[in-house]
């Protein structure tokens, strides 16, 4: 018989799996060794520096684009003196330290506003795709500054120009408390800027070399890691992300600057020591008697009949009929062997009449491979969903919940500064719509569209009418919104800083100033046909345009200067408020209205506009958030348990109207704390138990159950005389070898039988 057909190799194969799968269960529920930190604060601190990693890369690549946005304005508007370009260029953006027009031929300056820049550290500008890229330059007092480079035509009787700006390089993530500290580091490792107590900034230094040697790995992706460090007596979670461009996108130039984002916590929590050994070992020596057992049965109950049959069956198609059949007490086998009895009889010439009649079924084969897998699933189901649970016993750490908060902060700060980016670029291009052509108006906005992705409409309006678009058509709600009847001067309102008006403006390093939350409540974000809002000024806002429909309308209003009823729109397109708030690793993020309606959703969970949030007791969250104008967090006991967060905007500029809130929502099984640890490999020994058996008992009914029942009825029908049918073996194995008998049977059944019973009248 063949090595892997037949009913010995599935029930070899089950004994070993099993018992394999128990040495699995042992190796998986070993007693970890005790962490300095808890795996899951680290893996945090790796998050939180790709976090400002982002945000510090966006803010330099917005930084970049501005600025050459800017210089392409002043281009097309005309012929201005430099003063003008360097006065036009702080009347849309408020970011940049200083300003200056050099010309890059001499290095003469031409005209300068603000901080002084080094013209010595100019003239060595590297280029990438004819886009001049940022440098890094130390001054004097040890500050670093990042310069930005637009080139600016040439005028009439003069040579190039280029527009240099310089800006501070500002940590990207705010400090938590009195105990966390994030510095920029340099390509040399070298601290350019920090926050944060000085013993948490040691402990950066003492992380050592991953954090300064942090290279990219030419798959697109930031490289970033974690590690614990003892400093001073006191344990530090340390994480670091260098910037890089995300993935499938183009290098961009921030990411030529080499600089990576550090940062470190003091740790007060202990870690968890959670010893599972001894229940692993509980768990496996159950699992081998439940193996042994399973190995038994099906060696009693399928195995030993079938043999037997195979031997009957053999001994009566080789013509030693004088021995009556041995028949198994239990299913099938029950069934063939009272079958091959009654065929031996009429071999003997005993007539059909007096013949027994056939077995009466029973439950059979398939009831025995059923009760194995009973067996099994009793003993891998309580894994899979009962024991080791994590939410019962887990102890969340507070540096946990609390970097969850910072987290969320960091989404709404990302949200609120995006919106104000937006507005900025709409000042910006409100500047020079005056002294355009109408047709370069539409290819400004065409320009701008396409560079900056966030906009699916931008559009100029005129006493209520739209003179120049791009993009998809306007919203008649968000048209309706622009304000009549009012203009604004360049120095007004409407041309803050990028930021919208916020302290600190969007500085290229993304370190801003929180402001206080603006009271606005929901009157942001109804809609301006209802009349409530008619006639107000919107122009120098950002403005929820609807509270329903199918998708949220968000729009930004931008004043031209010296020209009235003439507004710059720009409608941001959902998808971008969806990038926004899409961070991994912090579980579901939902960004709210002042009415609690959901507007937006991290990418991986998507959300149904204007849908109000719900469970975890997030509504109270966001109401307390609302009141005290702070973010807040908690931890909410269930099954499972939950870690939840939500922060306000907090915008005083153009984001002044939306009273905004991020709330993000973490299950703790997302985690790696050590009881969810113990859960996840709890139940990976329950469902690798489960699939053992699964593969080998599905394997035995393929090859031995149903081959045995179709023998069976064969062997029945043939007994009670159908001789017409001839039998052929389907599988060389033991059930095959008995078909094969069986048919040398029928054929001898039409010879004449060898000796004839005699009846009870012959004998007298």
């Amino acid at each position: 018989m063949p090595l892997l057909g037949g009913v010995r190799p599935p029930i070899a194969a089950l004994l070993v799996v099993l018992l394999a799968v128990a040495a699995t269960t042992v190796v998986l529920l070993r007693d970890q060794e005790r962490a300095t930190v808890d795996s899951a604060v680290l893996t945090l601190q790796e998050r939180i520096a790709e976090d400002g990693a982002l945000s510090l890369r966006a803010s330099l690549d917005e930084s970049v684009t501005d600025l050459r946005r800017a210089a392409r304005s002043f281009d097309t508007a005309g012929d201005r003196s430099d003063a003008q370009i360097l006065d036009g260029l702080d009347a849309a953006y408020d970011k940049w330290r200083g300003k200056a027009v050099i010309d890059p031929a001499r290095g003469t300056l031409l005209a300068a506003s603000g901080e002084t820049i080094p013209l010595d550290s100019t003239g060595d500008r590297r280029t990438v795709d004819g886009v001049i890229q940022p440098k890094l330059v130390r001054l004097g007092t040890g500050e670093t500054r990042v310069l930005a480079f637009a080139p600016l035509a040439a005028r009439r009787g003069a040579g190039p120009r280029l527009l240099v700006t310089s800006g501070t390089l500002s940590v990207p993530t705010a400090a938590s408390g009195d105990s966390r500290a994030t510095a920029v580091l340099g390509p040399d490792g070298a601290v350019l800027a920090a926050n944060g107590p000085e013993p948490a900034r040691k402990a950066l230094l003492a992380a050592g070399g991953p954090l300064a040697n942090a290279e990219d790995d030419g798959t697109g992706k930031a490289p970033a890691g974690s590690r614990a460090v003892v400093h001073g007596g006191e344990r530090h979670a340390t994480g670091h992300g260098a910037i890089a461009a995300a993935d499938g996108e183009r290098a961009t130039p921030a990411q030529g600057l080499g600089l990576t984002v550090a940062t470190a916590v003091r740790v007060d929590d202990s870690p968890v020591a959670l010893s599972t050994q001894i229940f692993g070992l509980a768990c496996a020596g159950l699992l081998i008697a439940v193996a042994l057992l399973i190995s038994l049965l099906l060696y009693l109950f399928l195995q030993r009949p079938l043999l037997r049959l195979y031997g009957e069956s053999r001994r009566l198609a080789g013509g030693d009929l004088a021995r009556a059949v041995t028949v198994p007490r239990f299913g099938e086998g029950a069934r063939i062997g009272h079958a091959l009895e009654r065929l031996r009889l009429r071999l003997l010439g005993a007539p059909h009449d007096a013949l027994p009649g056939p077995a009466r079924r029973r439950v059979g084969a398939g009831f025995v491979l059923a009760l194995c897998a009973v067996l099994v699933l009793l003993w891998s189901l309580p894994l899979l969903f009962l024991v080791q649970r994590g939410d019962r016993t887990v102890s969340v750490p507070r540096r946990l919940v609390a970097d969850q908060q910072l987290r969320t902060d960091t989404v709404a700060a990302r949200v609120r500064k995006a919106l104000g980016e937006g507005y900025a670029d709409l000042a910006a291009v409100a500047q020079t719509v005056g002294d355009l052509e109408p047709a370069a108006v539409g290819e400004a906005l065409e320009r701008m569209r396409e560079e900056s992705k966030r906009y699916r409409s931008l559009y100029v309006v005129r006493n209520g009418t739209v003179t120049a678009r791009s993009g998809d058509l306007p919203q008649d709600a968000a048209i309706g919104a622009v304000p009549a009847g009012r203009g604004q001067a360049a120095g007004g309102e409407a041309a803050k800083g990028p930021g919208g008006g916020e302290e600190q403006g969007k500085a290229p390093g993304g370190g801003e100033q929180e402001g206080t939350a603006p009271g606005g409540g929901e009157q942001g974000g109804k809609a301006p046909s209802g009349g409530e809002h008619a006639g107000q000024d919107r122009a120098g806002r950002v403005v929820q345009v609807n509270t329903f429909g199918k998708e949220p309308v968000i729009a930004a209003y931008a004043a031209v200067p010296g020209q009235r009823d003439v507004t710059v729109v720009g409608e941001f397109g959902p998808q971008f408020l969806v990038t926004l708030v899409s961070r991994p690793g912090m579980g579901r993020v939902h960004l709210v209205d002042a009415g609690r309606r959901i507007i937006a959703a991290d990418s991986r969970e998507g959300f149904l506009a204007f849908d109000r949030l719900s469970g975890h007791g997030l509504d109270r969250l966001t109401q307390e958030v609302a009141r005290a104008h702070r973010s807040r967090s908690r931890v909410v006991r269930g099954e499972p348990t939950v870690i939840t967060a939500a922060a306000p905007l907090k915008g005083t500029g153009a984001t002044r109207e939306l009273d905004w809130q991020v709330v993000s929502t973490r299950p703790g099984t997302w985690t790696t704390l050590p009881e969810y640890v113990a859960q996840r490999r709890t139940m990976l020994a329950g469902l690798l138990g489960s699939a053992a058996a699964v593969a080998c008992l599905g394997w035995l009914h393929i090859v031995v159950v149903r081959p045995l029942r179709s023998l069976a009825a064969h062997a029945e029908n043939l007994a009670d005389g159908d001789r017409r049918t001839v039998l052929f073996p389907q599988h060389h194995d033991e059930v095959g070898a008995v078909m094969r008998t069986m048919e040398l049977i029928r054929q001898q059944i039409h010879e004449e039988p060898r000796t004839r019973i005699p009846t009870p009248h012959e004998r007298n």
